[in-house]
């Protein structure tokens, strides 16, 4: 992708003093327009396996600053309908589920079905978070206005090339921010 067709998103964040993250994020995918407000008195609640432990410092971060509550319940090694028993929310709470690869396979229409019923029935608002690219050209992510597009996303990668690294989850998490609005 040429340089003049991305939009740079801050990150947000600062893993040292002085030093901040960016991501390149495209200017065509229409996903990644802002969807929701967070405002202080809002909770907002993250569930997920590994890619949400590695998410949940950079968004606690960004949720201190914003003077907003979030809490993390993530089991790596865990896909994220996995977590869907021990779901308690409250009130004004926004739940942000984090899936993992194995969350998007045909394998997991049953257990994310579980959990979409458990949100229904604890009345709290979910907003998914697709999985990273895995590098094929077709998108892991449902067609969904409440799905964040992570696969629109160039994130820095580790060595073993589907985990981010440290930069690649705080820009991550800039990113999801932003869109939360």
């Amino acid at each position: 992708m040429e340089p003049s067709k991305r939009a740079w998103i801050w990150g947000g964040l600062n893993l040292a003093p002085g030093v901040g993250l960016v991501a390149a994020v495209p200017k065509s995918d229409p996903g990644l327009r802002p969807r929701r407000r967070i405002a202080p008195d809002r909770r907002v609640l993250v569930l997920g396996g590994t890619l949400a432990s590695g998410l949940a410092s950079p968004l606690q971060q960004l949720a201190r600053e914003a003077r907003v509550v979030l809490k993390v319940h993530a089991v790596p090694g865990a896909p994220a309908a996995a977590t869907h028993a021990t779901v308690v929310a409250e009130a004004k709470t926004l739940v942000l589920v984090v899936l993992e690869p194995e969350d998007v396979g045909p394998d997991a229409s049953q257990p994310l079905a579980q959990l979409v019923k458990k949100l229904r029935q604890l009345g709290v608002e979910a907003v998914w978070v697709a999985p990273l690219s895995d590098g094929s050209k077709k998108p892991a992510r449902p067609q969904r206005s409440d799905v964040f597009p992570s696969d629109a996303l160039q994130i820095p990668k580790g060595p073993d090339g589907r985990s981010p690294t440290a930069i690649g989850y705080a820009g991550w998490a800039g990113a999801i921010w932003r869109w939360l609005g």
